[in-house]
């Protein structure tokens, strides 16, 4: 099994584990007679809410946990596919994200190894120009950076 497919079946067996929240002993009421089905319900639904948000708590930290082992677990193992069709162009290695009410467009993820990293270029900065063109969404960006040689 490839280091992929392991990290996969990690992120896999955390969602299946942090799913799998057991019921509290507490849902019948402490003198063993019937309650009222409306309050029971309220009362079982704002439990139920709770364990909810506890486990999608367990499970955000689980999965953070789970991309820095995988992180750590492929390091030099990763390998980079790029597949080239027509002419090259120069590409600036972002995930861009949403366009700003007032211009430039936000850098959502940057691609490690590619060309914006050693740049510094973080997650969060804005993109407000490409080669003198205003980015006014994503696709200026996209377009602008593609237009210009490698």
């Amino acid at each position: 099994m490839n280091g992929m497919q392991r990290t996969g079946l990690g992120v896999f067996c955390a969602l299946l584990l942090a799913a799998a929240v057991p019921a509290s002993a507490d849902t019948k009421p402490a003198d063993g007679k019937p309650a009222d089905a409306p309050a029971a319900a309220a009362g079982d639904e704002a439990r139920l809410e709770r364990r909810l948000e506890a486990a999608q708590k367990r499970l955000e930290q689980a999965a953070k946990e789970i991309a820095e082992i995988s992180a750590g677990m492929a390091g030099e193992k990763m390998t980079e596919l790029q597949i080239r069709i027509g002419e090259p162009h120069a590409m600036l290695g972002v995930r861009l994200g949403e366009a700003r009410a007032g211009g430039g467009v936000r850098v959502a993820g940057v691609s490690p190894g590619g060309p914006a990293a050693p740049a510094g270029v973080k997650p969060g900065d804005v993109i407000i120009s490409v080669n003198g063109h205003r980015a006014a969404a994503p696709a200026d960006v996209s377009h602008d950076v593609r237009a210009l040689k490698p």
